[in-house]
């Protein structure tokens, strides 16, 4: 679970990167998972203290099967939250197994430019430089995961809960398959 603290919640001012010309815009993938709200998740507690307070930006949930130490699995996460057909948040979750869980987050904020905002219509989005993202805030973060734990990773923008539970891997095939 990623979400964004709300300005009011920190004192300190992090800045955002004007967007590089060459970097890619973040575009909104509709294929991308969708962030789950899954009742009785360990986050469940956290959500319902914290929900005033911040934007849940994504809430993903995967059965993972790693075939030996030193498999990784990774995959792309988006925000639901769109402007003018652009992701608000995009990210990339990579997920090692050494000793423990070895967790890379890899996030991009984008702020839009609300002043071009408010001028445009829908009709004209497609095409109109204006509508699109004007600052990125790049984070990176590595931490090794313990499972049956909930970690935290903090940022004075953003946070991110992850939890991992081991399971037999006949039930990880079973749920993988649907059955």
């Amino acid at each position: 679970m990623t979400f964004k603290w709300s300005s009011s919640m920190s004192s300190e001012s992090v800045p955002y990167a004007p967007l590089p010309a060459s970097q890619a815009l973040p575009e909104f993938n509709p294929n991308l998972s969708r962030s789950l709200s899954v009742s009785g998740s360990p986050f469940e507690q956290f959500r319902s203290t914290v929900a005033a307070r911040t934007e849940l930006l994504t809430n993903n949930e995967w059965t993972l099967i790693f075939p030996d130490k030193g498999a990784s699995f990774h995959k792309a996460i988006q925000s639901n939250s769109q402007t003018n057909g652009y992701a608000d948040f995009k990210g990339a979750v990579s997920f090692k197994l050494e000793r423990y869980l070895e967790t890379n987050l890899h996030y991009q904020d984008y702020r839009f430019n609300d002043a071009y905002q408010a001028t445009i219509e829908p009709d004209t989005l497609e095409g109109t430089a204006q509508a699109s993202p004007a600052q990125v805030l790049s984070l990176t973060f590595h931490n090794k995961t313990a499972s049956k734990k909930l970690n935290y990773i903090d940022h004075p923008v953003i946070g991110t809960l992850i939890y991992f539970e081991p399971m037999p891997l006949e039930d990880a095939i079973d749920e993988m398959s649907g059955r």
